[in-house]
C-alpha cells in the first residue's frame, strides 16, 4: 500500500518521520502554527479530546512524559460543571505500562490510518488526537460513523488501531471519557 498524506490524501514517496505523514503542503500549514508542533519539555505523547458540536463543551489535552508521569489540564465547560473545578490532574505509570504504551503506539499503521482520514470527514463531531513525535503521530480522527459499512477495510484497520491507542491513553488518563459521559 503506497504513503498518502493524513491531512490531504495526496500520494506520497514515503513516510518522513519529521513530517508526520504529510505532503509538502499540508506540513507547511501545519509549522505555520509553532504550537501544534510543540510538547512540553520531557512530554512523549499528548492526547487530546475536542467534544464537538454538543451539551457539554468540556475539552483536556493529557501529556505523558517519559518518565511515566501525566498531567491532564482540562478546560471545563462551567454551564455544566460549575466553576470550582480541578483543571489540573496527575497520575503516574509503572515502567511495563510506559512499554505498553510506546509498543501500542508504534503498531498504528499509517497508511492505513491515512487512508481512513481520506475516508471521512465530519467537522462538529467529538474528536480526539494523538500528537507523538516519537511515533510519527499528529493525528485527529473523528468519533462519529466509525463503522461505516462502505468503509474500506484497510481505513477500518487503520482506525482500529488508532482507537486502541487512544482508549489505552484514555484508560490511563486521571479523567476519562467515560467518567465524562456518566
Amino acid at each position: 500500500m503506497s504513503p498518502i498524506c493524513l491531512q490531504c490524501g495526496c500520494n506520497l514517496d514515503s513516510y518522513e518521520h519529521e513530517r508526520y505523514a504529510r505532503c509538502d503542503d499540508c506540513f507547511a500549514r501545519l509549522a505555520e502554527r509553532p504550537e501544534a508542533l510543540a510538547l512540553p519539555d520531557h512530554v512523549t505523547v499528548c492526547a487530546s479530546y475536542h467534544p464537538g458540536f454538543a451539551e457539554d463543551l468540556t475539552a483536556w489535552d493529557t501529556f505523558f512524559f517519559g518518565d511515566g508521569a501525566i498531567k491532564q489540564k482540562i478546560r471545563w465547560y462551567p454551564p455544566v460543571h460549575g466553576k470550582d473545578r480541578q483543571s489540573e490532574l496527575t497520575a503516574n505509570l509503572d515502567d511495563a505500562k510506559v512499554a505498553q504504551l510506546n509498543e501500542v503506539l508504534a503498531s498504528i499503521d499509517l497508511a492505513s490510518l491515512a487512508r481512513f482520514k481520506r475516508w471521512m470527514c465530519v467537522d462538529d463531531a467529538p474528536f480526539v488526537h494523538i500528537f507523538s513525535p516519537r511515533h510519527n503521530l499528529h493525528v485527529s480522527v473523528d468519533q462519529f460513523g466509525l463503522d461505516d459499512d462502505d468503509m474500506p477495510d484497510t481505513a477500518k484497520a487503520g482506525v482500529r488501531q488508532f482507537q486502541v491507542a487512544w482508549e489505552l491513553l484514555d484508560s490511563f488518563s486521571p479523567y476519562t471519557m467515560a467518567a465524562h459521559y456518566r
